[in-house]
């Protein structure tokens, strides 16, 4: 048996277990038939996704679409969409995406249930969900039997290598694009071999091309709406961590490319020695996490990141590599920085000598040593912030981190390098030695 059989084996259903799937699926509908009869409602619910696709892994979510006509006031979409969401799964939660929607558990299985317009075609929609059911419907019509199992495949590869899901905790492939990807090329192995020749801003499409041009790694037009590209959500990191690994499978394929190990943290003193090797310095902090929907809290909390590196390097604190971690009731980000001290003066320059601004400099500067540099005057002055870990609280309290987790600032510490190895030694192992998926 080979590997991609074996691998098979164990992420599709077996016949029984498909069954109960779909009869819980089927059970869900009958339920929320049930429930607008009941409130007299004109709206219809289908199964979507995967589910209905016959694309889907074991233990998959199951999607309920509830369709209204494209008469219902948005708000009454919304209100009666939630109603009738939170009447079929009582123990649901209110999560939000282009608007609301219940997510929550029926007979051990995670549901979604999403109102959407019944419009005629994919680019005539309303919101942002109502081509769901035309995807749906496409990829039906469209896969054939034998290349479900390719999508189950490249699913549960990309989901090994960390790249698989369009939610932006991930920015990766969604299962849409996944299923178009094998309609375009023809199976598993022929997608991994076809992305050898990807480079950023590779297009593709099925149907037709569109006319509509678009900045992205990926480009992969929607043949349902070809005014979308399905690749919108894809980071150049996930692009490019997808191509690397699909081309070191082909090389040597290995069942860690699908189900990578857990990684184990390192001791408490490697991580330090590896440090103390490298001459580099860690700091970072960490904050209370604000209760909100994976797809709010997670671009705030990259922005973060990005904000904290970029004022660190603008003050003289080189940033080599930063990490944070989600944790269920704190954040925590960590940065490697170049240098931890800086000399306790800088250079501060003033306008050329000839400039009628010069005489007020030399006032304000009258007991600092004054030299001419370029035509400029330039003097030493006293640093404000000579200290990593003291500009790093500057940062944190003036920085624009995002609206809910500027909410929380009140709940940070900062943190030491030996505080952090030793409350957080999985994000420093993961921060100093850095491997692939596939190679733990």
């Amino acid at each position: 048996m080979c590997l991609e059989e074996e691998v098979l084996k164990r992420i599709k259903p077996t016949p029984e277990e498909e069954e109960r799937i779909l009869s819980v699926a089927r059970e869900l509908v009958e339920r929320s038939c049930a429930i607008i009869s009941e409130l007299a409602l004109n709206a219809e619910p289908i199964i979507v996704g995967s589910v209905a696709k016959g694309t889907f892994l074991r233990d998959p979510d199951i999607d309920i679409f509830i369709m209204f006509p494209p008469e219902t006031p948005r708000e009454d979409l919304e209100k009666l969409g939630l109603e009738i969401g939170k009447t079929l799964l009582p123990n649901g939660r209110e999560n939000y995406a282009e608007h609301p929607y219940i997510k929550g558990e029926h007979r051990g299985f995670e549901v979604d249930v999403v109102p959407c317009y019944r419009v005629d075609s994919g680019s005539k929609k309303m919101s942002a969900v109502d081509r769901t059911p035309f995807h749906t419907e496409y990829v039906k019509n469209s896969l054939k039997d034998g290349q479900k199992d390719d999508v189950r495949l490249l699913k549960q590869f990309m989901k090994g290598v960390g790249v698989y899901g369009a939610e932006a905790e991930i920015e990766g492939f969604s299962g849409y694009l996944v299923e178009l990807l094998i309609l375009y090329y023809g199976s598993f192995r022929e997608v991994l071999s076809g992305s050898g020749e990807w480079k950023r801003g590779t297009r593709l499409f099925l149907d037709k091309d569109s006319e509509k041009r678009f900045d992205a790694p990926l480009i992969f037009i929607d043949p349902v709406d070809p005014k979308r590209n399905v690749a919108s959500a894809l980071s150049v990191d996930s692009f490019a961590l997808f191509i690397h690994a699909a081309s070191e499978y082909l090389k040597n394929p290995d069942v860690r490319f699908f189900f990578p190990e857990k990684r184990a943290a390192e001791a408490y003193e490697r991580i330090l020695d590896e440090v103390k090797r490298k001459g580099t310095h860690i700091l970072g902090f960490e904050m209370g996490r604000p209760d909100l929907v994976p797809d709010v809290l997670f671009p705030q909390i990259k922005k973060a990141r990005r904000t904290i590196s970029q004022r660190l390097n603008d003050s003289g604190f080189p940033v080599l590599n930063s990490a944070y971690s989600a944790m269920e009731d704190r954040l925590v980000f960590v940065f490697e920085v170049e240098v931890f001290r800086l000399p306790l003066v800088k250079n501060h320059y003033g306008p050329p000598v000839w400039s009628r601004n010069s005489g007020d400099f030399l006032k304000k500067w009258k007991n600092s040593p004054r030299r001419v540099e370029a035509g400029r005057w330039v003097v030493q002055i006293a640093r404000e912030f000579w200290k990593a870990s003291d500009y790093l609280k500057k940062a944190v309290e003036d920085s624009n981190l995002g609206k809910d987790l500027n909410g929380v600032k009140d709940t940070y510490t900062i943190l030491t390098g030996g505080e952090i190895a030793k409350k957080y030694p999985l994000l420093l192992t993961e921060l100093l030695f850095p491997v692939f998926p596939w190679e733990v």
